[in-house]
C-alpha cells in the first residue's frame, strides 16, 4: 500500500516565491485563501509575489491586509512602500518608509525607495540627501550611483553629475543609466567629440530600445552642436522612428482632446458660435487665473522659470487642470450643450478647476498662480466661459524654429506628442492649432499679452517688464536671476537643459541650417511666419 504525503501549499508557496516562481506562488496562495481567507502567511506571499510581478492593486490590498494584524512585518511593509510608489501613492509609501530607516537590514533599501519617491514629488533636495547617505553606507551601489547622477543632471549640477556617473561605470560599465547621464554631462559641458564618441560605441552595442532611444537622439544634438547639420537631422530622424516603432500604443489621435481634428473642430465650431450667443456668464468674486500658453517648444519653459522667480508668482508646470471639466462638459456627446452651461454649471466647474489647481500647488506664498500647459491653447474658448477675466500670456516663435524644435524633441508618446515624429504631421498640427488659438484670441474678449521667444532673448528685462504690468505686479530683478532660482529644481520637459544655460541665442533661425530637410513643409512654415511678423527669407 503505498502513501502520499500531504503537502503543504503555503510551504510551496513560499519555496516558488524564493526560486522567483511569482506565478505559481500566487496560485498556492489562492488555492490557500479558498479554504482559509484570512491567513496572514497566504496574504503575505501573495502580496510578495504580486509586488514582483507588478499587479500593484493585489500588493496592495494583500499587504494592508497583514500589516493591519501584524505591524512587525518588515519586509511587507517594503513591499507595501514599494508598490505604493509604483502606483503613485508617493506621499503613502514615504509613510511606510519612514518606519523601515532604522531598520537595520532593511534600511538601504528603504533609503532608495524615499529618494525615488521625494524624486517623483519634485522634491530634488531630499531625493539627492537619500542617496547620498545611502551611497556613504553602500559606496558600491551601482543604482543608486546611477539614480543620483541623473537627477544631478535633471538639476543641472553637471560637474557631480559626472562624477557620480563615472562612480556607477566603474562599479557596473554596463549601467545604461549613468551611460546615458555621463554622455549628457560631456555634451553640456561642450566636451562633443568625447561625448560624441562616447554615443557611437554604445550604438555598437545591443541595448533596450528606450536607451537607443536617448542614445540616439543625444548623439544627433552632439552633431548639431558640432555644425554637422545632415547627420543631425538623420540621427534625429532615426530616433524618432525608433521611438515609433518601440512604442505599440503609437497612433494619431486626431479626435482626441489634443488632436487635430479637435483643433479644427472648436474654430468651426467659435465661428458659428460667437460669445455674444453665449449664456450669460457670473461674475466670480475670486482672483481670476493667468495662463501662459502657445504651441509647444515657443519658450514657455523659459518663460516658466523666470515667471518663478518672482516672489509672487508660482507658475504650475503642465498639468491637465481641465481634464475633468473637459470630460464633463466638452466632449462630442455634451459640447451641444457648452455654450448654453447654466450659473449652477459653470460654478461647479470652477470648483472642479480650482480643487485640481489647489492639489498641483501649495504655494499659499504666491499672489498669482500661473497655469502653463501649451496645448491649452487649443481651450481658449473654455478658459473665457468659466473665467472671462483671466489673463493670458502667449508664447510666439518662429513658426520653423518651432516646429524643427518638436521634430528633434523626444517626448513621451502621448496626446499630441505623436504628431511630432514626422515634420509633415508636426507642420499640420501647428497650423491647426495656432489657426484655431489665433482665431480665438481675435474672437473672445479675453485680455491676452503675446511675448515673442526672439524677443525674451534678445531683452529679458524689457520683456519681464511688459508682463509683470500686464499682471499688474511690481516688477523683481530676481526675475533675471532666475538661474539662480531654479537651482536643485527638475524642471519636467525637455527644456530642462536648454533654460538651465546663461540665455542664448543659437536657437533664433536655427531652421535655417535645416533648409534642405524643411523643403517639404516649408511654404505651410513659410505662410505663418509671414503672418506672424518673421522675415521669410534667408539670412
Amino acid at each position: 500500500m503505498t502513501t502520499r504525503t500531504a503537502t503543504n501549499p503555503l510551504a510551496e508557496a513560499e519555496q516558488a516565491l524564493s526560486q522567483g516562481d511569482f506565478e505559481r506562488c500566487v496560485s498556492l496562495c489562492n488555492t490557500h485563501l479558498g479554504r482559509d481567507a484570512v491567513s496572514l502567511q497566504a496574504h503575505l506571499l501573495r502580496g510578495l509575489a504580486s509586488n514582483q510581478l507588478g499587479a500593484l492593486e493585489r500588493t496592495i490590498d494583500d499587504l494592508v491586509f497583514v500589516l493591519e494584524r501584524d505591524q512587525e512585518q518588515a519586509h511587507a511593509r517594503l513591499a507595501l512602500a514599494q508598490a505604493l510608489r509604483k502606483s503613485g501613492q508617493q506621499e503613502a509609501a514615504l509613510l511606510q518608509l519612514q518606519a523601515l530607516l532604522q531598520h537595520a537590514q532593511l534600511r538601504p533599501h528603504a533609503l532608495f525607495e524615499a529618494a525615488r519617491a521625494n524624486r517623483s514629488l519634485g522634491r530634488a533636495s531630499a531625493a539627492i540627501a537619500h542617496y547620498h547617505t545611502l551611497l556613504q553606507e553602500q559606496p558600491q551601489h551601482a543604482d543608486a550611483a546611477a539614480n543620483l547622477a541623473a537627477l544631478l543632471e535633471k538639476t543641472n549640477a553637471l560637474d557631480d553629475a559626472l562624477a557620480w556617473a563615472d562612480h556607477a561605470l566603474r562599479i557596473a560599465p554596463a549601467n545604461r543609466s549613468a551611460q546615458l547621464t555621463r554622455a549628457a554631462c560631456l555634451r553640456r559641458l561642450g566636451h562633443l567629440e568625447e561625448a560624441a564618441g562616447f554615443l557611437q560605441a554604445m550604438l555598437t552595442e545591443s541595448m533596450p530600445p528606450i536607451s537607443e532611444i536617448i542614445a540616439t537622439s543625444q548623439l544627433a544634438q552632439c552633431m548639431d552642436r558640432l555644425q554637422r547639420y545632415p547627420e543631425a537631422f538623420a540621427l534625429f530622424s532615426r530616433a524618432n522612428a525608433l521611438q515609433q516603432a518601440h512604442d505599440p500604443a503609437y497612433g494619431l489621435d486626431h479626435t482626441g482632446p489634443y488632436g487635430l481634428a479637435m483643433a479644427d473642430f472648436l474654430r468651426d465650431w467659435l465661428r458659428s458660435h460667437p460669445p455674444a450667443d453665449w449664456s450669460p456668464t457670473p461674475a466670480d468674486e475670486r482672483t481670476a487665473p493667468v495662463f501662459l500658453l502657445g504651441f509647444p517648444r515657443s519658450g514657455t519653459t523659459l518663460l516658466d522659470r523666470v515667471l518663478t522667480a518672482h516672489p509672487r508668482l508660482a507658475v504650475i508646470e503642465e498639468r491637465e487642470l481641465f481634464l475633468e471639466i473637459r470630460r464633463r462638459w466638452m466632449s462630442r456627446e455634451t459640447f451641444p450643450n457648452f455654450q448654453h452651461m447654466s450659473a449652477k454649471d459653470i460654478a461647479q466647474a470652477r470648483r472642479i478647476y480650482r480643487a485640481a489647481r489647489a492639489d498641483a500647488c501649495r504655494d499659499t506664498d504666491a499672489q498669482l498662480l500661473v497655469d502653463k500647459l501649451p496645448l491649452n491653447s487649443m481651450y481658449l474658448p473654455l478658459i473665457h466661459r468659466l473665467f472671462p477675466e483671466a489673463r493670458v500670456i502667449f508664447a510666439q516663435r518662429d513658426p520653423r524654429d518651432v516646429c524643427l524644435s518638436c521634430f528633434f524633441q523626444t517626448f513621451e508618446l502621448v496626446g499630441a506628442m505623436p504628431y511630432f515624429l514626422q515634420l509633415d504631421t508636426t507642420a499640420a498640427f501647428y497650423a491647426a492649432v495656432m489657426q484655431q488659438a489665433q482665431e480665438a484670441l481675435d474672437a473672445l474678449p479675453l485680455a491676452h499679452l503675446t511675448v515673442r521667444y526672439e524677443d525674451v532673448v534678445g531683452n529679458l528685462e524689457h520683456e519681464t517688464r511688459r508682463i509683470t504690468e500686464f499682471l499688474g505686479l511690481d516688477w523683481d530683478p530676481a526675475m533675471l536671476a532666475y538661474r539662480e532660482h531654479q537651482k536643485s529644481t527638475v524642471i519636467n520637459t525637455p527644456s530642462y537643459q536648454q533654460v538651465s544655460e546663461p540665455i542664448y541665442q543659437r536657437s533664433i533661425g536655427r531652421w535655417q541650417h535645416y533648409r534642405e530637410e524643411l523643403a517639404p513643409v516649408q511654404d505651410k512654415l513659410d505662410s505663418w511666419a509671414d503672418r506672424l511678423g518673421y522675415p521669410t527669407t534667408w539670412q
